[in-house]
């Protein structure tokens, strides 16, 4: 590596940093080219969708500065840069990145002071462990945690990593991992994808387990990148299938998108575009909200979007977004009555302020898939009874407290009667229980007892003791998990080959309970087998019909589609000459939005008459040729090459016919045309050349001259009579004779007076004992 260039590696990631002198940027260019040909050496890919450039020149005078080329793509030229969570501008200043934490900060106080969800959450984590260790599940060993609360920002999330992994106030760089070990022995979340993927980089490079309950991004299921991650829920890769065939069954060809501009909204849209382009589901709009709350223009874009939905011909819209993003949308679109059918992610699909919040019922329907959930035991009564144990340190449960029984501190969780209590730490209610689905929480059960199957193995557990050393190594709990089944709740779990649970989904509706909505499971998505089952009778339609959501009519009896650009859409014109439609078509599935025509109209509803007048001639042809062939001789030869290119012909017909719609009429008379005149051709020339060339032997033989001397048998009978001599025939042939006059001669009947006559026959020959004999 040339000495002004730097490479700096993190995790998957990886910097190029060239410093550039007197204008030369050899050195910087070979460097990028040398690491693109090592990445292509070794089997590896660069995205260079995702690999941008950044110019730092604090000349007077900037000179252009071409950009790199990356097997044959052009790498983006941007003026700031997101690295670790840290904003880099081209001037070096941390005026953007205060910006952006300024934002954050005054979202997270303003729009998520306190997330009762991620707080049910943590509880669920809490009592699960708490569960574990009086039960003994562990003979002589108790579990810990500790707990921090990223706020929602990936560089939080990787600040909270690097606290709890601090050694003596010190991060650990090493230069081998291997044998690395932290009293920390797993990690527990995160919630958002976005923060996931920063973390699970990082534990990668420790090989810590990390296990989330709610991240589906399917970047995360990339095991050479995310190596120790898992998750208790299936990837988004399943969910997108689901929501595609979910439309597919009410037959919404026709929906809009929206989704973030994050690691969790992007590849979201993407697998969903593809898996509805399967289905035959064509995309109206796919729109795109800022990921942060916080962002200048995150009312602007609200706003632009809800108009977007309005002026939509889509009746049918799925949400990729947070609960809070949904939350702005809904309400632009109950300021003007507009009503939709919704499709939710499982990111905000069982959100139970969304099902509360004001005039929530003029939105329209609302489905959603959710993981499957179960039950908590005994958590409903620890949430009612909820208190801190003597030596643990829970600021969670003290701030909720405050928020919920102080009177001095007004906020939405604020009690009725929280004026009326003296001590807010001591007090309790249901309040968590009705606002909170709980068993949304039930998969932080499941993953705390994942990781505990995992030490119980490792550690070598019976019911009495565990035998195994307590100090163990990070990478062994991750090699457990990768093979590790465990049995919870009368449910048997393991991870697969990604990391991932492969169970099924349970499809969701938001049924109406007065002025609110409540869940109600109306069917289940099986991931194994890619079926979706609704249950009807539960989904309470508007005079029990479906609606629709097209973007054309279906076409009427005697006219056909005719598509300029989206499958979906098209004119419906009038049926050409040759074709007919007897009955209404709708849309058929299509694997492009980009068709330029789609023909519905035909000759026929069937072609079973066609075919099977097809299959008794070519019967008929086999046969013929198999007898001629048989018996192969100068009459059968002809037949056997006639029906070898009628049979060629048909052959070659069929493919044709099926494939190209509008040319069948002539395709089928071509054939036919071709397999007449063949059969003519092949049948009739042999004996068209027999008798042109017997023509031709015959005109030769009249022109040779005769030996009067001759006496041959085998070629018929030749006499000259002399004089008054009678005259004697030997041999005539019966098949043809001629007369040939040497000179002017007349008949008579009696004498035969003529001075020289001659008779000559030509005739086929024959052999000897077939020649007949002499008179």
């Amino acid at each position: 590596m040339h000495s002004s260039n730097h490479i700096i590696k993190f995790a998957d990631d990886m910097t190029v940093v060239g410093l550039i002198s007197k204008n030369d940027e050899s050195a910087y260019r070979e460097e990028v080219q040398r690491l693109t040909d090592w990445c292509r050496t070794n089997n590896l890919s660069l995205n260079v969708d995702k690999t941008k450039e950044m110019v730092v020149d604090f000349r007077r005078t900037r000179h252009d500065h071409s950009p790199l080329h990356i097997d044959g793509s052009t790498v983006e030229i941007v003026k700031s840069t997101k690295f670790l969570g840290v904003h880099l501008a081209e001037d070096l200043t941390w005026s953007l990145n205060k910006k952006k934490m300024r934002r954050m900060k005054s979202n997270n106080t303003k729009k998520q002071s306190f997330d009762l969800m991620s707080f049910v959450h943590t509880l669920a984590a809490i009592h699960t462990i708490e569960t574990i260790n009086d039960s003994g599940f562990l003979p002589g060993i108790k579990l810990g945690y500790l707990m921090c609360d990223p706020c929602a920002y990936a560089t939080k999330a990787l600040h909270c990593v690097e606290q709890t992994l601090a050694v003596n106030g010190s991060f650990p760089v090493l230069s081998d991992y291997s044998n690395f070990t932290s009293t920390v022995k797993a990690f527990l979340g995160e919630r958002y994808s976005e923060l996931s993927i920063p973390v699970a980089k990082l534990l990668s490079l420790y090989m810590i387990p990390q296990i989330s309950s709610t991240s589906s991004s399917p970047a995360l299921s990339d095991k050479s990148r995310y190596a120790s991650f898992f998750r208790v829920i299936p990837s988004d890769v399943h969910q997108t299938k689901a929501l595609a065939k979910l439309m597919k069954y009410f037959n919404w060809t026709w929906v809009g998108v929206v989704t973030l501009d994050d690691d969790y909204g992007k590849p979201a849209l993407e697998n969903f575009l593809t898996n509805s382009g399967k289905e035959g589901i064509c995309v109206e709009f796919p729109d795109v909200l800022p990921n942060y709350l916080g962002s200048v223009n995150i009312e602007q874009r609200i706003k632009e979007v809800a108009d977007r939905i309005r002026n939509a011909t889509a009746q049918v819209v799925l949400l990729i977004l947070r609960p809070e993003h949904v939350e702005m949308l809904f309400k632009e679109m109950i300021k003007t009555n507009t009503t939709r059918i919704w499709i939710a992610s499982d990111a905000w699909c069982t959100a139970r302020f969304l099902m509360t919040m004001k005039d929530i019922n003029k939105v329209g329907e609302i489905f959603g898939f959710t993981f499957l959930t179960g039950k908590i035991p005994g958590f409903e009564d620890y949430l009612k009874n909820l208190v801190i144990r003597p030596g643990v340190r829970n600021d969670f449960i003290r701030e909720y407290k405050q928020l919920r029984f102080n009177c001095t501190q007004q906020s939405p969780h604020t009690s009725t009667s929280a004026c009326s209590v003296t001590g807010p730490q001591k007090e309790n209610d249901d309040y968590l229980l009705r606002s909170v689905d709980l068993s949304e929480a039930y998969n932080q059960r499941v993953a705390v007892y994942a990781i505990a199957h995992a030490i119980r193995r490792l550690l070598q557990c019976t019911d009495t003791a565990c035998s195994g050393d307590t100090n163990l190594l990070p990478w062994q709990l991750v090699s457990i998990l990768r093979e590790i089944s465990f049995t919870l709740d009368n449910q048997t779990y393991s991870f697969d080959e990604y990391g991932d649970f492969e169970n099924a989904y349970e499809l969701i509706s938001w049924k109406k309970n007065g002025d609110e909505r409540l869940l109600e499971v109306v069917g289940k998505y099986l991931i194994k087998n890619e079926e979706i089952e609704v249950y009807d009778n539960k989904i309470p339609w508007t005079n029990k019909t479906v609606p629709l959501s097209r973007c054309s009519e279906p076409c009427r009896p005697g006219t056909e589609k005719s598509i300029s650009n989206i499958s979906c859409c098209y004119n419906c014109t009038n049926c050409t000459q040759g074709y007919y439609s007897n009955e209404t078509v709708e849309e058929t599935p299509s694997q492009s939005q980009s068709l330029t025509l789609n023909r519905l109209c035909t000759q026929g509803s069937t072609y079973y008459g066609f075919g099977a007048m097809h299959v008794y001639i070519a019967l008929l042809a086999v046969l013929c040729f198999l007898l001629a062939f048989k018996v192969r001789d100068s009459e059968t030869e002809p037949i056997v090459f006639s029906m070898l290119i009628h049979l060629f012909a048909w052959f070659c017909f069929i493919p044709v016919f099926i494939t190209q719609n509008e040319l069948r009429p002539i395709v089928q008379i071509s054939a036919i045309m071709v397999s007449n005149y063949g059969v003519i051709f092949c049948h009739f020339a042999p004996k068209w050349f027999k008798i042109f060339s017997e023509k031709t032997e015959t005109k030769t033989a009249l022109k040779t001259p005769v030996d009067p001397l001759t006496d041959d048998h085998d070629s018929g009978m030749g006499c000259t009579v002399r004089s008054n001599k009678a005259v004697s025939m030997r041999s005539v042939s019966q098949n043809r004779f001629s007369f040939a006059e040497s000179e002017a001669s007349n008949w008579d009947i009696h004498s035969l007076q003529l001075s020289e006559v001659s008779f000559g026959s030509i005739r086929r020959r024959r052999s000897r004992r077939q020649r007949p004999r002499s008179l």
